[in-house]
């Protein structure tokens, strides 16, 4: 049999399981969107500008990005892995 805090504890646990798989999730879709951003907006951009976006400047924004992903994935875990 369990207690009431245990039963509590368990019911906390799980929620927070849940919102962290949904900014898991969210986390997702925004890495998608900005990495369709990198690799098909910029090569969009008129040359009228005076911008462009090569190749190393898509590789930069991309490493960029998923250091940054990482970066927020880690504060997010309890315990880092080492």
């Amino acid at each position: 049999m369990t207690t009431r805090s245990e039963q509590v504890s368990q019911v906390e646990g799980t929620g927070t399981e849940r919102g962290r798989l949904r900014s898991m999730t969210r986390l997702r879709y925004i890495i998608v969107a900005l990495l369709v951003i990198i690799w098909v907006g910029l090569p969009m951009v008129p040359s009228e500008t005076g911008l462009r976006f090569g190749f190393g400047f898509q590789l930069f924004f991309t490493v960029a990005l998923a250091l940054g992903a990482l970066f927020f994935w880690f504060l997010g875990l309890e315990r880092i892995p080492y």
